[in-house]
């Protein structure tokens, strides 16, 4: 959700202001804690390189992720734990 901020606050655009600047702001009401981070710095560090293909869920990367054709995987069949009958 995003919110508006209908009324001015001098504190709360300082604190904007910082997290551009600055880096995250932590704000505290009552117990809650909360952090104020700048979009574009949140954009910065979630960004994935131009080369790297996008998916539009897991099901889409398997369908159309990497290749394994030719992958040999062998699988060990040594119980992993003793079975007593």
């Amino acid at each position: 959700m995003n919110w508006q901020i209908k009324e001015e606050s001098d504190t709360f655009n300082e604190v904007l202001d910082r997290a551009s600047e600055e880096g995250p702001q932590v704000v505290t009401r009552g117990t809650t804690r909360y952090m104020v981070i700048a979009v574009p710095e949140l954009a910065d560090e979630h960004q994935t390189p131009p080369d790297t293909p996008q998916y539009r869920d897991f099901k889409d990367f398997l369908l159309n992720g990497p290749r394994v054709d030719g992958v040999e995987i062998e699988r060990d069949k040594t119980p992993s734990r003793d079975i007593a009958w």
